[in-house]
């Protein structure tokens, strides 16, 4: 499971969920733990694809998410989603596609045409958790005849971005923070929490829909099923509709687990992380 974050106003909610988890310091579960991303052996996609509709709606696919985005300037919302998008046109061969939540954007994403209409740049800045920003810049090349924005886009003989945006780094002079805490109680249910959004999914792998509880993924829900005794299927939801598919496995000896997550209608496009427990 990816969740996307951007500020750092619940950083204070951070040390209160860690100091609860301090009291499950005797794993209950295969998934109990303090669990840290493996950069150097995750992956996600690196694709774009971009449509245009009739009705003006462009759908932007960056190889993880699917989103539907109006060029009006204005502000729209995926129905009770608190993620707030906003895109606009500087010039026809230009995109941007800015994303916030309760009135604060986090991340934008610049989309420009080159001249010869063969390659596609993305240039990136995103405010980290940290408060600090970071830019990334890529070209992209197309897969398929265009002379429009529009296409499936795949990364440009020798390209490499600039200042990448890189994996979550820790505040100065600071421990690493991990990824995921997890724990199991008594039970059975199960408590996932993100100590860089302070978001926390509870519940049991019974297939009940429950909400995401934190400032980010307002209007969500998700739902666990319990595939094998290593194994879990994650699904999330908005108003009910199906927005992220995810498995979940964990290793024999309960020292990794790998999180392959994909957007419906991109089956064969997931991305892959690699998560290592605490030593």
């Amino acid at each position: 499971m990816q969740l996307t974050v951007g500020s750092t106003r619940v950083r204070s909610s951070v040390a209160l969920c860690l100091a609860i988890f301090s009291t499950h310091a005797f794993a209950s579960g295969p998934w109990d733990g303090s669990w840290f991303r493996d950069a150097q052996r995750s992956h996600f996609p690196d694709v774009i694809q971009l449509s245009l509709a009739a009705d003006g709606t462009w759908t932007f696919f960056n190889g993880f998410v699917e989103e539907r985005v109006v060029a009006d300037g204005k502000v729209h919302r995926n129905g009770s989603s608190a993620i707030e998008l906003r895109a606009w046109q500087p010039d026809p061969q230009t995109l941007v596609i800015a994303e916030g939540i309760h009135g604060r954007e986090y991340e934008t994403d610049s989309l420009s045409l080159a001249a010869d209409r063969r390659t596609l740049t993305s240039k990136v800045q995103r405010l980290g958790w940290d408060g600090q920003e970071r830019r990334s810049s890529e070209t992209y090349s197309r897969t398929e005849p265009g002379d429009s924005l529009q296409g499936s886009w795949k990364p440009a003989p020798a390209s490499g971005s600039s200042g990448a945006l890189g994996p979550q780094q820790p505040l100065a002079n600071s421990a690493p923070q991990p990824s995921w805490v997890i724990w199991t109680g008594s039970d059975g249910t199960m408590t996932w929490f993100i100590p860089r959004s302070g978001e926390v999914l509870r519940g049991k792998a019974d297939m009940e829909p429950r909400a995401i509880a934190g400032p980010y993924h307002e209007g969500e829900t998700f739902t666990w099923k319990q595939l094998a005794p290593d194994r879990l299927e994650f699904t999330a939801y908005i108003d009910g509709r199906p927005i992220e598919y995810a498995v979940e496995t964990v290793s024999p000896d309960r020292e990794t687990w790998t999180d392959t997550l994909w957007a419906p209608g991109h089956e064969e496009t997931k991305a892959v992380s690699i998560f290592r427990r605490q030593p």
